[in-house]
This record gives structure tokens, sequence and C-alpha cells, in this order.
């Protein structure tokens, strides 16, 4: 029998979730894994896109959706919880924020031996927990690092501009054309200042922003190399103002 506050608490989360804008790891991501992590920064948008995974399959899975901060788990474990939706007929488990739970790489170690019918779905925030839980999960668990907005995404989600893909080739060929955005740079600006977190759209970024710096200060902001490349192409090609980049030594994946 499952704990009806655990249903109330999902149907909930799913009613307020946003459907209209999909991060780029929605499409990128093998969802057919039996069990699936998901880790980067707070507030980059994991929780909202598992949850647009699960409002758009429900038909295919009978899912719970949980966060391993629930009061549930004060008195409850992962483990019983995944054994009672076996039980129930369930077939898929997502936990968000998973590191918030002592011990949750062992336990869902056991998950995955004992049922193998149970598809987990996973979040963190905590990389370096994550990493650490990867040793008992090893061969079991594939894991994604998901980051921020790129340029890109953050066009589409705050100004509704579709910008098209394009390789770092491309670009230092002068072969991007951005037929909706003849002048990038201003945008560009306030992607640097506030486009990196989806969050920025509601309001109150800096205050917000200051909340995630001081309960995870250790957080950093890659912005893709390709984003800030392709911006100063543009600018180069309409004989703006000299830009010079200070090229870093490792690439981040992804425009």
């Amino acid at each position: 029998m499952i704990d009806n506050t655990l249903i109330s608490y999902m149907e909930e989360m799913l009613k307020n979730t946003p459907t209209a804008f999909k991060r780029y790891a929605y499409s990128e991501i093998d969802w057919n894994q039996r069990m699936i992590g998901i880790v980067g920064a707070r507030g980059i948008g994991k929780s909202t896109m598992v949850k647009q995974y699960i409002i758009e399959n429900r038909e295919q899975f009978n899912v719970l959706y949980t966060s391993a901060d629930h009061t549930y788990f004060s008195n409850h474990s992962i483990s019983d919880l995944a054994d009672n939706l076996v039980k129930s007929g369930y077939n898929a488990l997502v936990i968000d924020e998973v590191h918030k739970y002592e011990n949750w790489s062992r336990e869902l170690k056991q998950i995955y031996d004992i049922h193998s019918e149970l598809k987990v779905i996973l979040t963190g925030s905590s990389i370096l927990d994550i990493q650490k839980g990867e040793v008992d999960l090893s061969r079991r668990i594939v894991i994604y690092e998901m980051y921020g907005l790129s340029f890109r995404e953050y066009l589409k989600m705050f100004h509704n501009i579709n910008a098209e893909t394009y390789s770092l080739e491309d670009i230092l060929n002068h072969k991007v054309s951005l037929k909706e955005l003849a002048h990038p740079l201003p945008y560009f600006k306030q992607y640097l200042k506030e486009g990196y977190y989806p969050f920025a759209i509601e309001g109150s970024f800096s205050l917000k922003m200051q909340q995630v710096v001081t309960l995870y200060p250790y957080t950093v902001i890659k912005i893709p190399l390709i984003t800030i490349v392709a911006c100063a192409k543009h600018a180069q090609a309409n004989q703006r103002h000299p830009i010079r980049i200070m090229l870093p030594e490792h690439n981040v994946p992804r425009a």
C-alpha cells in the first residue's frame, strides 16, 4: 500500500510543472535505461525535466515521483518504498535530490539487483556525493551531467526566439545565420548577467542567486565555449568593437 501523502505530493508537483519548454538534455538522455542519474547545479531544471518526462509518459509507466527530503523518509527507507511499489504494481520510481538521503547508493544498488522490473530515475545537486555513489552503483547506473541554459536555450525560453544549432567549425567559418536576431550582443550580455538559470524568468534573480551561492558556495557556472565564440564572431563580422577572448583550457560540451 502506497502512502497517500506521497501520491498527493506527486500530483501536486506534476500539476505545477511547465511543459512548453524543454532543456537540451531531455532529448539526449536514453530514458530506456533501467537506472538513470541526472546531476548538476541546483536550479538548472533537473526536477522540471524529470517531471516533464513523467507527464509525457504516464501511459507507459505506473510511476511514483518523490523527493528524498520528503517527510515520509523520516521513518521509512527507499528500499521499503521500492518493495511496496513493486507489490502495488508500480514499475517506475523517480527520486529527486537523492543525495539528501543517507546511504542512498547502497539502497539503490539493492533495489536494482532485486527489482529488475522497477525503473529508477534520480536527480542530485551534489555532484561529489553522486560521484561517490557511483562506486556502489558501477555498471548499474547511467549518469548524465546537466548544465545551465545555453545561449540558444535562453533565447527560446526568455524571448521565444528560435536559433539553430551550429558546430564550432560552422561558427569559425562564418556559416552562422541568425535570421530572427540581427543584433545578438545585447541579448548575450543579458544572458551572461542572468540567463544561465531558468528560474531567472520568475524575477528576483539576484536574491535567488545569492541564496544559491550561500547554500552551495562551490557552484560553478559553465558557459559553453561555442556560445562565446559565436557571439564574438558575429560582432567581428558586423565590424563592431573588437573582442578579445581568453579561451579556457578545457571545453565545456554542448552549445
